[in-house]
């Protein structure tokens, strides 16, 4: 009987969120801009980027997909909303579903809302995921003997960005605790809680000061509701970390801007 070689197909699918302020980009050189979406009242359209800064052609498949936050901030799949909260993937329409790009080359996917003026008042959120999608590969002998099976794993890149409707009328509040300085090797940096309230999600920027001046600043900082607070960690100056024994430091978080209908908060310690 000759040798069977039973080969196995997987796909590992990998989510990858960056904070930049601008655009969302992962290693593949998958760009979308902006990175958070929110429709302004009223608004029905809004268009989202996707821009291939690879060197290879590629294609990509769009789709809406529902995410829970956790407290450090990762996001999960999920298949119920949190309180107040109701899933944007079923009032929104988008086109195209699929594109090719070549290197350097863009493309606008149009985001379409259908909510209703009888719909229910909350948040309504989802993320837009956009995966490359894998050039088929001729199978390879992954090394298996007689009566083992080779796998053969190939990789699915993606990146997804959050889109966001508010219907009624909304608020939060935000307060920061629990700061803690931890040094990682020769590293320093911040760690504290940003605790959410209210009936909608938050987003602000998280700055450090000490002596007035700013050593730590961490952008895009969101707390959706399917969580009440995350724990963030800020990288300090090493400089102006060396020596903090002692120092009263500043924390503050808000939106950038003038933006007065986003909760800022602010908290000031000594550090030990």
């Amino acid at each position: 009987m000759s040798r069977i070689l039973i080969l196995l197909f997987c796909a590992l699918s990998l989510q990858i969120v960056t904070s930049s302020s601008l655009f969302a980009q992962d290693a593949r050189g998958i760009v979308i801009s902006p990175q958070r979406v929110t429709f302004e009242k009223g608004q029905r359209i809004v268009e989202v980027l996707i821009a291939n800064r690879g060197s290879n052609k590629e294609k990509y498949r769009i789709s809406l997909v529902n995410r829970a936050m956790q407290e450090n901030g990762q996001l999960k799949p999920t298949d119920s909303p949190a309180e107040n909260e109701y899933f944007a993937s079923e009032i929104l329409r988008y086109s195209p579903r699929q594109i090719t790009l070549e290197p350097k080359e863009t493309q606008k996917i149009r985001i379409m809302s259908r909510i209703k003026s009888n719909s229910p008042d909350g948040e309504y959120r989802s993320h837009l995921l956009v995966q490359e999608i894998p050039k088929a590969k001729e199978a390879e002998n992954a090394g298996g003997n007689n009566g083992e099976i080779g796998i053969n794993v190939q990789a699915v890149f993606g990146i997804t960005v959050p889109i966001i409707l508010r219907k009624g009328d909304l608020s939060a509040e935000v307060k920061l605790s629990t700061p803690k300085i931890v040094k990682v090797g020769n590293t320093t940096f911040l760690e504290i809680a940003v605790n959410r309230s209210g009936t909608k999600s938050i987003v602000g920027t998280l700055n450090v000061f000490t002596d007035s001046k700013k050593i730590g600043i961490l952008k895009n900082v969101a707390v959706y509701l399917s969580t009440p607070r995350r724990i963030i960690s800020v990288k300090l100056d090493p400089k102006s970390a060396e020596n903090l024994s002692g120092k009263n430091i500043r924390v503050t978080y808000g939106a950038k801007g003038t933006n007065e209908d986003e909760p800022k908060a602010a908290l000031t310690f000594t550090a030990p």
